[in-house]
């Protein structure tokens, strides 16, 4: 065939090509600011099921035992006080079936012993209604890790008592998971090899929060500048995480990512910062 036939030949097959095998995802879009003061440190979020479009929010530590029911836009519906909870170092939250999981797994100095999640049902509130105050008294259940501690930011549950703890590691992530067993204390199980986050520097590599889709057959993972997604073989199926490719994003612009969640829909991924009035932005899940 001639070089010109050729050419053209193969500039025809390029535009066979089915559009279906490019993803083009739309920019994230900013659905409101955090207008409570009080939320400065923001570092977990999880979105109501009983009340789809709000989010539950709690700050990061020195704060009181305390979780915030906020709208999109950033509005404080309720504030919800943990009664018998203490907050160490709150790091992540979660929510799976009926039942809200906030993490006290932050463990910075590698000292402590166990580490706390707390569980609690969503409450019944008036959703239309703004700072509402509540006072719950969770389940607790603690954890320890094989090999002594481990600081952690990520944490995610199925509706089924599951839990995984991803902890926050310079040379690539480990996972451990335990049932939820409320009173009880447990050593938690690693599974699976490490995962690593990004290739340059603390911003991608550290992993910050993370969320199952609520039907579990997405997983997200943030680190300070970047956001991991992963389809999963099978629901709420993450052993193998480690040889599964995620696809990477850049966040938009944040000061400190530490929250993240899937939309109640799971069409979306939430994701905010700390800081007083930190913007929320919504992007569009990958699957």
């Amino acid at each position: 065939m001639k070089p010109f036939l050729a050419l053209l030949a193969l500039s025809l097959l390029a535009f066979q090509i089915p559009r279906a095998q490019q993803t083009i995802l739309a920019a994230p879009t900013a659905t409101g600011t955090l207008q409570n003061p009080q939320l400065d440190e923001l570092s977990g979020l999880a979105a109501s099921r009983r009340y789809p479009g709000l989010l539950y929010a709690h700050n990061d530590s020195g704060d009181s035992a305390r979780v915030f029911l906020i709208k999109p836009n950033g509005e404080t519906v309720a504030q919800i006080q943990l009664k018998g909870a203490y907050a160490r170092d709150w790091e992540d939250m979660t929510l799976a079936g009926e039942h809200v999981y906030v993490g006290d797994i932050g463990d910075n100095l590698g000292w402590r012993d166990a580490t706390q999640i707390y569980r609690f049902k969503e409450p019944a509130l008036d959703p239309q209604k703004l700072n509402q105050s509540l006072e719950i008294a969770p389940e607790t259940f603690a954890v320890r890790y094989p090999g002594g501690p481990r600081d952690a930011e990520t944490l995610f549950a199925a509706p089924d008592g599951r839990l995984w703890i991803l902890s926050k590691d310079k040379d690539g992530s480990s996972l451990f998971a335990a049932r939820f067993e409320a009173g009880k204390t447990r050593t938690l199980a690693r599974i699976g090899a490490k995962i690593r986050f990004g290739a340059t520097n603390q911003r991608t590599t550290l992993a910050t929060g993370g969320d199952f889709s609520p039907d579990g057959r997405k997983f997200v993972v943030t680190t300070y500048s970047q956001i991991h997604e992963w389809k999963l073989p099978a629901p709420f199926e993450v052993s193998n995480l480690a040889n599964l490719k995620p696809t990477v994003r850049a966040l938009p612009s944040l000061r400190q990512c530490e929250s993240v969640c899937y939309s109640a829909d799971g069409k979306q991924i939430l994701v905010s910062s700390e800081g007083v009035s930190a913007p929320i932005y919504a992007l569009t899940s990958a699957f």
